[in-house]
């Protein structure tokens, strides 16, 4: 039932689409219900804004919804809840206590990546690993025995980078 609301919700006008994000709400069990419901769903961009404001933990919303979009590649759903992150740099706990930098170069996608970067995450500070996000890069471009494709994606990725940690 939460999942057909919120495809109401994504087919009504755009005035109409909180009230009818805050039935999903009615309709869940937790909060958390609605949440998920909406990292799968064909209009999560139409709603993502909605399900945040209506959650009783928006800061954990965001950051699950960020994880969905990390996970999907999906840059367009990036850019729409990248605004609604509290702090792009805490530990996601959607992410397993990653940082979603970190967390996006798992999944060698120069385009979210580069989407990413537009929020000026920390990528200074190593990740889980103990590796920075230019050591990782560095070291997945001139992996060996990496199909040549993922080392592309590698490279495309520090070049990305370049410029937004000053080298370092």
């Amino acid at each position: 039932m939460v999942r057909l609301q919120l495809l109401r919700a994504g087919e009504a006008v755009p005035a109409q689409r909180s009230r009818e994000v805050l039935r999903a709400y009615e309709l869940a069990k937790t909060s958390a219900e609605v949440v998920e419901a909406a990292c799968s769903s064909r209009v999560r961009v139409l709603v993502a804004a909605d399900v945040v404001a209506g959650s009783d933990q928006p800061n954990a919303a965001s950051d699950r919804l960020l994880a969905c979009g990390i996970e999907s590649n999906d840059h367009e759903f990036i850019k729409q809840i990248l605004p609604m992150v509290k702090d792009i740099n805490q530990p996601n706990v959607s992410m397993h206590g990653e940082r979603p930098v970190c967390s996006a170069v798992g999944q060698m996608d120069p385009i979210v990546f580069g989407t990413l970067l537009k929020a000026k995450p920390d990528v200074v500070t190593p990740c889980g690993d103990g590796k920075t996000v230019r050591e990782q890069l560095a070291e997945r471009a001139t992996r060996p025995h990496a199909e040549p494709s993922f080392r592309k994606a590698a490279a495309d990725m520090l070049q990305l980078l370049e410029g937004q940690d000053d080298g370092r």
